[in-house]
């Protein structure tokens, strides 16, 4: 087992994450707690994990004043949840939306998908069944199945962007609604025990179409927890502004990280 984790190039992110979950640690110590892992890794999966937004490096106070590394809020708020047995009354108070809202900046979209690829790894270590929804390739099924890219291009070349933007968006309301879309792709033998969803990829929707109409259409239709990835700015205690450019909307109702 141990050589088989050796052969994965994540393996040390994930043993960096085990030891700052018990608190921040200076580098001196890590190196220390980590038997075989050589400077230069070390360096390397600290600086992965800041990327990624997991890991942060702050200065002590005085008069420690020393340099230590520990995990993000998003390391520390999120995970410990979905790690849970039942993560649902942790992430909704409404028993038919077991789902929650992660905001994140939308210039952080790839540091983000870096950092999703490694929360599922740890996830599935701890015998959960993670299921990733792209909401990109929910849009190009039914870009599809009802109005193929060339047509699609020419209709925005004939009668403007916003026409083409309402088109689109009527596909996704009407001809093929972007809620059935998501709720078939959900695992077919849910467990609510074991299964987690992760619904990405929310900025190909811009500016056809707002998540808030998606999350209150699936209610009733997801089982298990799921987390909207969004990306955005947050306007008040539950508004978000899609991607930090649409007016905010105050009409969430789900749980926002």
């Amino acid at each position: 087992m141990a050589h088989a984790l050796d052969l994965v190039g994540e393996r040390w992110a994930l043993l960096v994450i085990r030891e700052l979950v018990l608190g921040a640690k200076r580098y001196g110590d890590l190196k220390n707690d980590l038997p075989g892992i050589s400077t230069n890794v070390l360096s390397h999966r600290l600086n992965e994990l800041a990327s990624a937004g997991v890991v942060r490096r702050h200065r002590l106070a005085p008069p420690a004043g020393s340099w230590v590394h520990e995990l993000t809020d998003w390391g520390r708020e999120l995970e410990p949840i979905l790690r849970q047995r039942d993560p649902r009354p942790q992430i909704s108070a409404y028993h038919d939306m077991p789902f929650a809202i992660f905001r994140y900046p939308p210039e952080d979209e790839f540091p983000l998908r870096a950092e999703l690829r490694l929360l599922r790894t740890r996830l599935e270590q701890g015998g959960k069944r993670v299921t990733v929804i792209s909401l990109a390739e929910c849009l190009a099924a039914a870009l599809a199945e009802t109005l193929p890219l060339a047509e699609l291009v020419a209709a925005e070349q004939s009668v403007g962007l916003d026409a083409a933007t309402d088109t689109v968006h009527e596909v996704l309301s009407v001809y093929r609604p972007l809620y059935e879309l998501v709720a078939a792709r959900q695992p077919g033998d849910a467990d609510p025990l074991q299964d987690i969803v992760f619904i990405t990829r929310a900025g190909a929707l811009y500016p056809v179409y707002r998540t808030s109409s998606l999350l209150e259409q699936l209610k009733g239709l997801v089982q298990v927890p799921s987390i909207l990835f969004y990306p955005g700015e947050l306007d008040g205690a539950a508004g978000l502004r899609f991607m930090g450019v649409l007016d905010a909307e105050h009409n969430y109702r789900p749980k926002i990280f």
